[in-house]
């Protein structure tokens, strides 16, 4: 029973792969989906802040063809401060949540320690 629930399951997960890639060359085909938006789509998924470098482009290229003013200076640190902002806050949550699993991984595992030692101890 197993083995065949075992081989269910396979032939249900090569079907999706098979499904999505289907999926992915008939868009790819019709035109929906160019170089760029893969791209964008992979850097989504890698959780890569592509607004953070097209600032820092468009500093260089209005530093390249003119100087900036006053105001466009002082409005584009405001926004590279508020990314970094950003950045250090995001920074400070995944650090708290690696605390969190840490102590929570701590705790599972003196649970652990409890039951076997309990277990070998009967």
């Amino acid at each position: 029973m197993a083995r065949i629930l075992g081989l269910l399951f396979a032939y249900i997960c090569v079907a999706t792969v098979l499904t999505q890639a289907i999926g992915l060359s008939y868009v790819w085909s019709r035109g929906k989906i160019d170089g760029d938006k893969m791209f964008r789509i992979v850097a989504v998924i890698h959780n890569v802040d592509l607004s953070a470098e097209l600032t820092e482009q468009a500093v260089a290229q209005v530093t390249d063809k003119e100087e900036m003013s006053y105001d466009e200076k002082s409005r584009m640190k405001a926004i590279m401060t508020k990314n970094l902002d950003l950045k250090q806050q995001a920074l400070s949550k995944g650090v708290e949540n690696l605390r969190f699993d840490r102590e929570k991984l701590a705790q599972d595992w003196n649970h652990y320690e409890n039951v076997k030692n309990g277990f070998e101890a009967k």
